[in-house]
């Protein structure tokens, strides 16, 4: 934080980038599953199962705890992951979520729509207040099946959905107050979304899906031109897909349902603008969660 006194709240010279790689769990195929992933198999660690059968939950990394939220055999409860990799129960939501979206803001995690939900909650990093979810705001309509990605200081992209596969939002996390912006060249749903940066621009990439059949292409939103241009198609089209940044920024769609679940990873080529295969996971899975995390978090 910068006081107004031009100041900042950590020596910058004291902070250090640490590399992440991507904790992935539950999801059709695997529902009790947990696993780390790394592009180049370096950090493979046990990973106990979840308590519980998750699927079309989000899983989150804030302010040092990770969090896996909602689902469609779990709606109202959260799980946390503790120091020895177990999992347990961390808080019950203020509403059932499932297919929802969530979306980090500094230390607060925000879960938006799911089910037939219009409503937004924040659960707050507080020592005060401690794993208590609160109601934030109403969306004017809910989302279900869309992807959310956090693009900046208190804003995030909402894109696809069920109420309107073509949509792009940009929210403001902290009021609701949503501005539509340039809509995708083609409706989607159960897709993956990332930020990423590339040339000193700004990206939101989505990929994969579905439409009434499963979606191969790909898309970019250039967030300063605001405008979506299509980019190489995915090697298989698929649907319930993840897509995260991890390694420093390799920019990778996970999992997902072909005619069947996959176990298969895909690479986006952030300059060529092309899919890689890469390493796959240990599990099959679909309509799962996944996070970056820190390596030296797991010890590798």
């Amino acid at each position: 934080m910068c006081n107004q006194a031009g100041l900042w709240s950590q020596d910058l010279r004291e902070m250090a980038c640490e590399e992440s790689v991507l904790l992935v769990g539950g999801g059709d195929g695997g529902l009790l599953f947990v696993e780390l992933y790394s592009s180049t198999n370096s950090c493979v660690t046990a990973m106990p199962f979840l308590p519980d059968l998750r699927e079309n939950h989000s899983l989150d990394y804030v302010d040092g705890e990770v969090l896996l939220c909602g689902g469609f055999t779990s709606q109202h409860t959260c799980l946390t992951l503790n120091p020895d990799n177990t999992w347990s129960v961390h808080s019950n939501l203020t509403a059932a979520r499932s297919s929802h979206s969530s979306a980090v803001h500094r230390s607060d995690l925000f879960l938006i729509g799911g089910g037939s939900s219009f409503s937004a909650e924040v659960w707050r990093h507080d020592a005060n207040v401690e794993n208590m979810w609160k109601f934030a705001w109403n969306g004017p309509e809910t989302t279900v099946d869309g992807c959310m990605v956090t693009t900046g200081d208190n804003t995030a992209i909402v894109t696809g959905g069920h109420e309107c596969a073509k949509c792009t939002y940009q929210y403001q996390l902290d009021t609701g107050e949503r501005e539509e912006l340039d809509r995708m060249n083609e409706g989607r749903s159960s897709h993956g979304c990332a930020f990423y940066q590339a040339g000193g621009d700004d990206f939101v990439l989505v990929a994969g899906g579905w439409a009434g059949h499963n979606i191969r292409s790909a898309e970019v939103l250039n967030i300063r031109t605001g405008k979506w241009r299509v980019v190489g198609d995915l090697l298989e089209a698929k649907r319930g897909v993840q897509l995260a940044v991890i390694e420093g920024g390799k920019v990778l769609v996970t999992g997902g349902r072909v005619g069947t679940v996959v176990s298969s990873v895909e690479m986006f080529d952030v300059e060529l603008e092309q899919w890689t295969a890469v390493l796959a996971l240990t599990h099959r899975r679909a309509y799962h969660g996944v996070t970056p995390v820190p390596r030296a978090r797991f010890g590798c």
